[in-house]
């Protein structure tokens, strides 16, 4: 960043805007003059495209139950995948993205990070795969996990780590 806030810019790199506003390095090794989009805007675009390739899901089955929404966060799509390979057990998703519309989200006072994409609950059967899934989440750096008799909740979001038992 220079003293303007603007981000450091190398041999033949510009700045230029998305149209959502945001702001992005394009030319020079990050991407050439094809990018036209900032990553978060690309990403969404890919998922509209089900262009996410992950080994253990589909994308549906992270529909909002009420609305059938989805507007999961790819990066967190990828992480979960890993966690269910390490695991070695098959996960279905209880809740995955929740629209704020969503009869649990509407009474609380902050969306949560269902809402944001960043969130899933993965059913268990067990106390083995219950052990399994804390584990590694644990390992993997998620930093919102939560605790059920017949799920885990996990999340990657962005302020401090935070464990509970429901």
């Amino acid at each position: 960043m220079n003293l303007s806030g603007e981000p450091k810019l190398g041999p033949s790199e510009y700045l230029k805007y998305c149209s959502c506003g945001m702001s992005f390095i394009a030319g020079g090794a990050r991407g050439g003059d094809i990018q036209e989009q900032c990553e978060k805007c690309r990403d969404k675009y890919l998922k509209s495209k089900q262009e996410v390739s992950m080994k253990y899901f589909k994308m549906s089955e992270f529909n909002c139950k009420e609305t059938g929404e989805n507007e999961m966060d790819i990066h967190f799509l990828r992480r979960l995948d890993r966690l269910r390979e390490l695991c070695k057990f098959p996960f279905v998703i209880n809740s995955g993205f929740r629209s704020k519309k969503h009869s649990v989200e509407k009474v609380k006072s902050m969306p949560g990070t269902h809402t944001m994409g960043i969130a899933a609950d993965v059913k268990v059967l067990n106390a083995s795969q219950r052990y399994k899934l804390l584990k590694h989440a644990y390992a993997m750096g998620f930093k919102g996990i939560g605790i059920a008799k017949g799920f885990v909740h996990v999340d990657d979001r962005v302020t401090e780590s935070k464990s509970w038992i429901y």
